[in-house]
């Protein structure tokens, strides 16, 4: 890992996501303000004038405290601030079910000149304890003069148990145009990523009509049309085959934040389980404030989980993430998939589909994805191809579903 991802003995397990046009601009899907405050989306930079205040209490910025405790059992996290200016910081925990709690609320000074790299942070190993991690944190800002914050991230001096290899299988079927965009988005992120040598794409090309000179980390197959599970299974056998250790499956009209896949990289390189699979939910292309489908039950057809909830309304949002912490078990919910799949792919004739059968579906490490089409963000291979895994619901990301290989 480089050094971009770790600062000293501190590892970056979640930074701050910003507004990014063509992806999502619902700001308060990212930070809420109130008072004299200004946000720079290109420079990732928030001054702020005396009284201002922003808070992080957002779909994309929250950090879920049980999720990540429960799968990776940390003993470590601290909060990480950068930025300049006197504030007043509080940080909440928002569990299920009853009374937020301020679990901190102290006076702190955040100067550029503090060990030449402007952070500060707040150890919060405490709320890892048997008991405490419940629910969801988030922080927000008062400011005391004029300031400004750069940057925050929920950090940990626990070592990575592993060092995952991504693949992302896109499937495509002629839309050469929005697999030759996908394609240079992911190449320009992989370019300045520190995880340029964890992660690359396959891109299954059911129409054999995409004509790409492919960059660095990205792989054209040409494909037989077998449709989307048929393009999928191909991805995963050309991932396998590619050394990867974990498959993420994505249609080529979904848009991702790219920092998703770190956030998705950690999660997975702390698991304890390494066959640890992650899923995720979607958000509605129309409405970029709106949950399409977190999760989904199959009952003689598709019925998406949390449909129109709306992640600018704090409580409906939060409230949302905690219903998606426990394993579809846990929530006693026979079956759940994320999109396009019967369950009778999963299960032997006269048989019960197991709670566990499917990893999606339930959420992941907040992404959103962004999808033209219908809540079908992708097909599942067939039982040989990928054997039936104990999933994990671990948070929210918007892509399809995420599995390890073997």
């Amino acid at each position: 890992m480089k050094d971009e991802a770790q600062v000293a003995t501190f590892t970056t397990l979640q930074a701050l996501m910003w507004p990014e046009f063509g992806i999502c601009t619902e700001r308060e899907l990212y930070v809420c303000t109130e008072g004299a405050v200004a946000l720079s989306d290109t420079r990732h930079d928030i001054h702020f004038a005396t009284g201002g205040e922003a808070s992080f209490a957002t779909w994309f910025n929250l950090f879920n405290l049980e999720k990540w405790q429960r799968e990776c059992d940390l003993s470590s996290l601290v909060l990480t601030l950068e930025g300049a200016g006197d504030f007043e910081l509080s940080v909440f925990l928002a569990p299920s079910n009853r009374s937020w709690d301020l679990v901190s609320c102290e006076y702190v000074t955040l100067s550029e000149d503090a060990a030449k790299e402007g952070r500060l942070r707040v150890d919060l190993s405490h709320l890892l304890q048997q008991g405490c991690a419940e629910g969801v944190l988030y922080f927000a800002l008062r400011a005391m003069g004029p300031g400004h914050l750069v940057g925050a991230a929920w950090q940990t001096q626990d070592a990575p148990k592993r060092q995952p290899q991504l693949a992302l299988a896109v499937t495509t079927f002629r839309r050469e145009a929005e697999v030759a965009r996908t394609v240079k988005r992911f190449a320009a992120f992989r370019e300045q990523s520190w995880m340029k040598d964890h992660v690359q794409m396959i891109v299954t090309d059911n129409g054999r009509t995409v004509d790409l000179d492919p960059p660095e980390g990205v792989s054209i197959v040409p494909n037989e049309n077998l449709g989307g599970a048929g393009g999928f299974t191909r991805g995963l056998l050309e991932a396998r085959a590619r050394g990867a250790s974990h498959c993420l499956f994505m249609d080529d009209d979904a848009s991702i934040h790219m920092e998703s896949l770190e956030r998705t990289w950690m999660l997975l390189a702390y698991a304890t389980d390494p066959k640890t699979a992650i899923a995720g939910a979607m958000i509605s292309e129309q409405h970029r404030w709106a949950i399409w489908e977190n999760g989904a039950l199959f009952h003689t057809r598709c019925l998406p989980q949390h449909m129109g909830t709306d992640l600018r309304n704090k409580s409906e949002m939060i409230a949302m993430e905690n219903l998606a912490t426990w394993p579809p078990g846990r929530c006693r919910i026979p079956f759940m998939a994320a999109g396009g799949i019967s369950p009778s792919r999963w299960t032997r004739p006269g048989t019960s589909p197991s709670p566990f059968s499917c990893a999606a579906m339930m959420s992941a490490s907040r992404w959103p994805m962004i999808s033209t089409f219908s809540p079908s963000t992708g097909w599942f291979p067939s039982r040989k191809a990928l054997p039936r895994r104990k999933a994990r619901r671990l948070g929210t990301w918007t892509c399809a579903a995420i599995w390890p290989t073997t």
